[in-house]
């Protein structure tokens, strides 16, 4: 289902990065996302944490991880480059837990 998503959303050349890395790939990406959500509690989603902002090619999108609807201790924001309507780069920044 993951695989299904990142390919209707993505350019089939998508790059992902992160802190830790970069990842190439819808097959890399799936599984970067599935190790993060590992080491979450069950049922955890990521869902916005405010307005999508956009232009020019560029997106930025705000977000927490929430489980239940109770919102987590993982907050941070993407930053996308969109090619012909799809992410083709996402810049993922995670915000310091306190």
């Amino acid at each position: 289902m993951r695989l299904r998503a990142i390919a209707e959303l993505w350019t089939v050349d998508p790059i992902l990065h992160e802190k830790e890395g970069t990842v190439i790939g819808a097959e890399a990406i799936s599984a970067s996302v599935g190790a993060l959500l590992s080491r979450l509690p069950p049922g955890t989603v990521f869902a916005p944490a405010g307005v999508a902002q956009g232009h020019h090619g560029v997106a930025k999108l705000l977000w927490r991880a929430e489980t239940g609807g109770v919102p987590g201790p993982v907050t941070g924001t993407d930053i996308a480059m969109i090619r012909d309507g799809r992410i083709a780069k996402l810049y993922v920044f995670l915000d310091p837990f306190a």
